[in-house]
C-alpha cells in the first residue's frame, strides 16, 4: 500500500466542514482533518499503487463541490 497526505483548500464561500465530511466517504480516503493554515483540510489517502491514488484525488476529492485546489505528499519512508 502506498499513502498520501492531500492539502486541500476549500473554494472560497464554501463550508469546509461539510466538504470534510464529503471527502471522509470517498474510497481510499483513511482520515480528513481541519486544520488552521494556508490549506483547510489535511487528507490520508492509501491505495495499492501511484494510479490507484491518483484516482482518488483527480476522480473522486476534486468533484467534491468545495474543494478548490490540492496538493498531494507522497510518503517516500
Amino acid at each position: 500500500m502506498i499513502t498520501a497526505y492531500v492539502l486541500v483548500e476549500g473554494a472560497p464561500g464554501k463550508n469546509v466542514k461539510n466538504v470534510r465530511d464529503q471527502i471522509r466517504g470517498l474510497a481510499g480516503v483513511k482520515s480528513a482533518e481541519l486544520v488552521t493554515g494556508p490549506y483547510d483540510i489535511v487528507v490520508q489517502i492509501q491505495g495499492k499503487d501511484i494510479n490507484e491514488l491518483s484516482k482518488v484525488v483527480t476522480d473522486k476529492m476534486l468533484s467534491v463541490k468545495g474543494v478548490g485546489k490540492t496538493i498531494t505528499l507522497m510518503i517516500i519512508s
